[in-house]
């Protein structure tokens, strides 16, 4: 495994191919492609978070 990791790649497979969980995520590397897909850095690029507070009535203390 130690040219993979001297690759300057987005994926490396080993023995394998075209082996891709939804979870893992998948894309170009540097320049090359249009950026990720699949997991966490997917959503994490494409959503903003916001905060948002709510009256929403009375709310026993639990403290």
């Amino acid at each position: 495994h130690r040219v993979a990791n001297e690759l300057q790649a987005g994926i490396v497979w080993i023995n394998e191919y075209n082996i891709t969980p939804a979870e893992i995520p998948f894309g170009g590397y540097k320049e090359s492609g249009i950026g990720r897909e699949n997991g966490l850095q997917t959503i994490e690029h494409f959503t903003q978070s916001k905060t948002i507070y709510a009256n929403l009535g009375k709310v026993e203390k639990t403290y």
